[in-house]
């Protein structure tokens, strides 16, 4: 068949100069700050029912988390899971070290909020019409994003409460994806405790599909055959 039919296949490798940088997002493994839910923004919050005195002695019984989620009844979603989640400003340490490829300093209006299935996490570098670029010319720690984070462990939530309590341990996850690409999960992300120093390495790659302006396919010629009597 192959005989018959031959296949011819050309091949263009383009190797530029410049590839733009990913996605790179942080996500806290505590997804509510403990100093939020029992602050006085939520905790002197009035509940949806007046507490009576069978109410009063049932709240006897009830944790602070707990008045959370009564309190808390007509806030919007929203709202109360971003005021709720750890602040960029607290967590991206802008002023001591957070730098660009090229050396420059990033800001905080750089991280933007991305959501997924398991909280909010801030990241870097979304625009996809303007991405940051790095050299091609191969690995090299000049090309790596630099952070300094702050976990705040002291805002993880250790409590019995099935509502809010964190199941994971501290620390970060830092997903990298393509600005076109929407994260579902932190849970894939690369895990990052508290107290380490650590580099992420990663590769780039690319695949384009050329249209095949060259290429001709061959259609087999439809015959009649007629037949006399």
């Amino acid at each position: 068949m192959y005989l018959t039919t031959p296949v011819a296949t050309n091949i263009e490798a383009a190797y530029p100069n410049q590839i733009p940088f990913p996605v790179v997002a942080i996500c806290n493994n505590n997804q509510y700050r403990l100093t939020y839910l029992t602050g006085p923004a939520i905790q002197n919050r009035r509940p949806k029912e007046p507490r009576s005195n069978n109410t009063l002695s049932n709240e006897m019984n009830l944790t602070v988390f707990d008045k959370v989620l009564e309190n808390a009844w007509d806030m919007d979603a929203v709202k109360f899971l971003r005021n709720a989640a750890h602040w960029k400003s607290r967590m991206i340490l802008r002023q001591i070290n957070c730098t660009w490829p090229n050396g420059t300093s990033c800001r905080l209006s750089n991280f933007k909020a991305v959501w997924t299935l398991t909280g909010l996490c801030w990241a870097i570098n979304t625009d996809p019409n303007n991405p940051h670029y790095i050299s091609s010319s191969g690995e090299s720690s000049d090309n790596g994003l630099r952070l300094l984070l702050n976990i705040e462990r002291y805002e993880r939530v250790e409590s019995c409460t099935p509502y809010f309590r964190t199941m994971s341990l501290p620390g970060l996850k830092i997903l990298i994806y393509n600005q076109t690409d929407i994260p579902e999960s932190s849970l894939d992300g690369v895990n990052v405790p508290p107290g380490y120093t650590m580099e992420i390495p990663f590769k780039m790659q690319k695949r384009h599909k050329y249209s095949g302006a060259e290429c001709v396919e061959k259609k087999r010629k439809a015959t009649n055959n007629n037949i006399g009597s």
